[in-house]
């Protein structure tokens, strides 16, 4: 009974397969079926739109600079605690640790090309400067204020070079410069920024 039962499974499995290759909907030399391009289009079309409504990184707040050195691709990150969104011309996020040493400069003007630098501390100590879109959303427990994958360059360090300890207080541009890139999600304190 158990073999009579496997023969029909394997016969219903095979009618199958041969039925999609027959409808050219079996994967072909690429291992890609057709339309798969299509729907790999359709679904980074779907990532792009994303991008522009909503933050790619989260929760807030955080900061992470990507960047590739020697080959592999790195992403340090940190979570900036004390915010500056309504001083000046730019929203500032900063870290109060020096040990976790992050934060964001981002202009509230600029469109899609607004300056942005970032710095992050972890297995490298990394200094960004690019320009993406800044986006801020008004919420109920404070302002957002958000960039995805914005573009530009960062000068990476091994975290123990600086002689500051702080990459906000350590001039980078001696060490590496490599194409990087910045997303962020920040918070404004909704009682207002300090």
């Amino acid at each position: 009974m158990i073999s009579t039962t496997s023969a029909r499974v394997s016969a219903i499995g095979l009618a199958c397969v041969g039925a999609l290759a027959l409808m050219g909907c079996a994967p072909q030399a690429g291992g890609e079926t057709p339309g798969s391009a299509d729907q790999s289009e359709q679904s980074e079309q779907s990532a792009k739109a994303k991008s522009k409504t909503e933050p790619a990184v989260g929760p807030a707040p955080l900061v992470e600079i990507t960047f590739e050195l020697e080959g592999v691709e790195h992403t340090v990150s940190g979570t900036p605690d004390r915010s500056f969104c309504d001083a000046g011309p730019t929203h500032m996020f900063t870290s109060s640790d020096p040990l976790t040493d992050a934060g964001v400069s981002a202009a509230k003007d600029g469109g899609e090309q607004a300056s942005i630098m970032a710095w992050a501390t972890g297995e490298f100590a990394v200094s960004f400067q690019g320009a993406g879109e800044v986006v801020r959303t008004e919420t109920a427990t404070g302002d957002t204020v958000w960039a995805n994958d914005a573009s530009g360059d960062a000068w990476v360090a091994p975290a123990g070079d600086l002689a500051g300890g702080r990459v906000s207080q350590s001039d980078l541009t001696s060490f590496e410069q490599v194409e990087a890139t910045a997303s962020f999600t920040m918070t404004c304190d909704p009682e207002g920024s300090e």
